[in-house]
């Protein structure tokens, strides 16, 4: 089964991709949490898993052929070109690159992988026609993207809401962030009891200092060096 984590920014064949379809969607604002309940899921949907994954590699495989790709930029520069204001021009001194130049320094997969997507004669059909644009049929699209997201996102905070008793179904981001700064205090605090120890120096407080509420409260800096 292919994991996804969720980008900022999309690669051109993820949007024709869909959740629980092609790929299992991780969460970027809780990686951990999100990786460990897709295993779990994983491992008790093993036939389920198994489909994910043969749909995102046929996927792969019929979807994305080198000639579609070449459709893809052929278009996409094509619709850049428009956008232009100027007329490009080769500037004095550039160097062509041709395929060889490109393909003889480098070894391995990626010289194999060059190989094949070099283009050796003209193709023998026109590109493809970009259908017209029609925003109820990507509105749809994006919509049952979405809902399968939040299906898996939801079967998510039950796992950890059985698991911890903690209820992820209200202000989960907030929840997260909640805990991170627990994590980062707790490491800080044994961080510093751990340098304490190394001191040769009993450490006082400068006289006129002011110490604030988390020092003073005897959980915090001033504790963890008096103690030693």
């Amino acid at each position: 089964m292919t994991l996804f984590v969720r980008p900022r920014y999309h690669d051109f064949f993820i949007r024709g991709m869909v959740p629980l379809q092609h790929y299992w969607p991780i969460r970027d604002t809780s990686k951990c949490t999100s990786l460990k309940f897709a295993v779990e899921w994983g491992n008790n949907h093993t036939k389920e898993a198994q489909a994910i994954g043969e749909a995102a590699s046929n996927f792969i495989h019929e979807d994305m052929k080198i000639d579609y790709v070449y459709d893809y930029i052929f278009h996409l520069l094509n619709e850049y070109a428009k956008l232009l204001k100027f007329k490009p021009k080769i500037p004095p001194g550039a160097d062509e690159l041709c395929p060889e130049t490109m393909a003889c320094p480098t070894n391995g997969i990626h010289r194999k992988f060059m190989e094949e997507s070099m283009v050796l004669s003209p193709s023998d059909a026109i590109p493809c026609t970009l259908p017209p644009h029609d925003p109820s049929v990507l509105g749809s699209l994006r919509d049952r993207k979405d809902k399968s997201t939040k299906q898996v996102e939801s079967w998510e905070n039950e796992y950890w809401e059985k698991l911890t008793g903690i209820n992820y179904g209200h202000r989960p981001l907030e929840r997260q962030e909640a805990n991170l700064s627990r994590k980062i205090n707790d490491y800080v605090f044994h961080l510093l009891k751990k340098y304490a120890k190394l001191l040769k120096l009993k450490p006082k407080t400068p006289a006129g200092a002011v110490l604030n509420q988390w020092a003073s409260s005897g959980d915090g800096l001033r504790k963890i060096f008096m103690e030693q």
